[in-house]
């Protein structure tokens, strides 16, 4: 575990790293879609450090909860500490969070990896959220891919469909999947 503050996140390390974790050059930032929802790491034998920030979901419709407000201060504070390549993956509201996180222009990422990004309840609170996804994350191309399965109880909205016409990212629907 690492602190930020009061708040925690998990750090993966690889079970077979010929380096230290400090020679590490590859990171993922693993998004959850729920509270306590981890990667499959069990079996990790790649070489990137895998972080994995600890939320509260809070209120009766949690997945419209708000990124965390902590959570790009203790981004940018880690991405400060190395030279590290990042790379963001995020799953449901995870994925919500992390388009909102690929746009911030004080953080880097290699690749992002958006599956079932339902980022609608989040557009409707912020003035400019929805020009600043529309134009930031073409800065991405074909290091974006937003991923959604036919059998999804939310399909993507407006705004997810304008994002994957004016970004040239990857965007799949797998036909079945929910």
């Amino acid at each position: 575990h690492i602190r930020f503050g009061e708040h925690s996140t998990k750090m993966f390390s690889p079970l077979r790293i010929s380096a230290s974790v400090a020679d590490t050059q590859q990171v993922v930032l693993y998004l959850a879609s729920t509270d306590g929802d981890e990667p499959s790491v069990s079996d990790f034998t790649g070489s990137e450090i895998v972080y994995v920030p600890e939320f509260a979901s809070y209120g009766r419709e949690h997945f419209k909860n708000e990124v965390p407000g902590w959570l790009i201060d203790w981004i940018m504070q880690k991405q400060a500490e190395d030279t590290s390549r990042w790379s963001l993956v995020g799953f449901s509201r995870g994925a919500a969070w992390g388009a909102i996180v690929a746009v911030d222009a004080r953080l880097t990422f290699h690749r992002v990896l958006l599956v079932g990004p339902y980022i609608l309840p989040q557009s409707k609170r912020e003035q400019g959220f929805i020009e600043r996804l529309v134009t930031t994350l073409p800065k991405y191309n074909h290091k974006l891919c937003i991923v959604f399965g036919s059998a999804d109880p939310w399909q993507p909205c407006d705004l997810v469909r304008r994002i994957q016409d004016t970004s040239g990212c990857l965007s799949y629907l797998y036909p079945g999947l929910g």
